[in-house]
């Protein structure tokens, strides 16, 4: 029991260990982790746990808790349980997971050069996108609400499966995300999606409604596919939704990647101010209500859970490399521009 004790307790540091050195040899971590080890075990565990309708890997916390408090009244040592657990699950999560965090970037993968851009270049990508955005706004929820628990867990495996012929790295049998009602405890943290790496099921907040699901689903799924950066993970749902043949989904991602560059044009004075101004001028009212209502919808919940679990957030991407935290979201703008200079 001794030995069983020190393998799990030294299994965390060990895997910490083992995630520092790959942060030293990234193409290491992407052929043999990244494409080897874990493109070849997760699509089976997930589809795995993805039979069942309801998240389990909270579950399964839940129990291993309620096992450990139990042996309290048995074990007076229980508590050396509870540090093994503890390091077992860390190791957990790197293994299974968080090493794709040091894998090579989308942009080193495909050769491309991702930086940031000049005004004029921002405006022009946000012009690309509202036209696009504005055409499809005409096409959809038009006809009352999709059933989104259906169209997520079919229409993103499908969009990806499309996208994958172009794009091999994001190839792969996963399933769908799962879908969890309304639950305004989710809400209240600010979440709309998570990716739970021990038993790979990404969920997808129902609360917001309405267009910005289908990005928030194909983001979390992009994580299942080991895109760990968010920001990575923010440009391939939109790169999946694009052009993947439901309107209601390539809506979304069109429309999302316009708020993003939305704001980083904001971002940039008083130019960018005027250019972005001008260009919501030419925005559908509907398109802009959808906005409106999104934004209405997480005001409600503002206030210290929310902020508390950005800071947390931000703690978390920060241990993970991603020196600027929560504003790594936002960079998605610079893959936005390198893939819209590869497309003239």
């Amino acid at each position: 029991m001794k030995l069983v004790f020190w393998v799990a307790a030294l299994s965390g540091p060990a895997s910490l260990g083992l995630m520092a050195l790959g942060s030293l040899v990234p193409t290491w971590v992407e052929m043999a982790y990244s494409r080897g080890v874990y493109a070849t075990l997760t699509p089976v565990i997930s589809r795995c746990f993805g039979w069942f309708p309801f998240p389990v890997a909270p579950i399964l916390l839940i129990l291993a808790v309620l096992a450990w408090i139990a042996s309290l009244f048995y074990h007076p040592k229980a508590w050396l349980g509870l540090v093994a657990g503890l390091s077992v699950l860390v190791a957990w999560f790197v293994l299974a997971w968080g090493l794709n965090y040091q894998r090579l970037s989308w942009g080193e993968n495909l050769g491309w050069s991702v930086r940031g851009g000049s005004v004029a270049e921002l405006e022009a990508l946000a012009q690309t996108l509202a036209a696009r955005a504005g055409a499809l706004r005409a096409q959809v929820f038009d006809h009352g609400t999709p059933p989104w628990h259906e169209v997520l867990k079919v229409g993103i495996p499908r969009a990806y499966e499309k996208a994958s012929h172009q794009w091999p790295l994001l190839a792969g049998r996963y399933p769908g995300p799962k879908a969890v009602p309304g639950l305004d405890g989710l809400s209240w943290l600010g979440i709309s999606g998570i990716y739970l790496p021990f038993t790979g099921e990404p969920l997808v907040n129902l609360g917001p409604g309405g267009w910005s699901l289908p990005f928030t689903a194909a983001h979390e799924s992009a994580h299942l596919r080991g895109w760990a950066r968010e920001d990575e993970a923010n440009f391939l749902a939109f790169l999946v939704l694009e052009d993947c043949g439901d309107p209601c989904l390539e809506y979304s991602g069109w429309s999302m990647a316009l708020l993003y560059v939305a704001t980083a044009l904001e971002a940039q004075g008083t130019p960018g101010v005027t250019a972005w101004k001008a260009i919501a001028r030419t925005l559908p009212p509907a398109l802009l209500q959808d906005w409106k209502d999104y934004f209405h919808y997480w005001d409600r919940f503002r206030g210290p859970a929310q902020t508390a679990t950005q800071a947390v957030n931000d703690a978390y991407l920060k241990v993970q490399g991603q020196a600027d935290g929560v504003k790594s979201y936002g960079r998605m703008v610079d893959l936005l521009l390198a893939w819209h200079r590869r497309n003239g």
